[in-house]
C-alpha cells in the first residue's frame, strides 16, 4: 500500500533555497530541472517503500 508524503513548510523553502542556490551562480537551469524532475520520481519510490527514507522526529499534525 502506497503512503502520502507530507511536505513541512520547512522542507518546500528548503527546496526553493535549493533551486535558488543553483540557479544563481550561473543563470543556468539545468540541474534544477532536473533536480524538480527527480524529486517527484523519489516521492513515489519512497511513497511505495517507506522504509528506504530517513525517519525524523517531526510528527504529523
Amino acid at each position: 500500500m502506497d503512503r502520502r508524503i507530507i511536505w513541512t513548510k520547512e522542507a518546500a523553502d528548503n527546496r526553493i533555497t535549493i533551486f535558488t542556490c543553483w540557479n544563481s551562480p550561473n543563470k543556468y537551469k539545468y540541474f534544477s530541472r532536473e533536480l524538480n524532475t527527480l524529486i517527484p520520481e523519489m516521492l513515489i519510490l519512497l511513497s511505495q517503500y517507506p522504509e528506504i527514507g530517513q525517519k525524523t522526529n517531526i510528527s504529523q499534525g
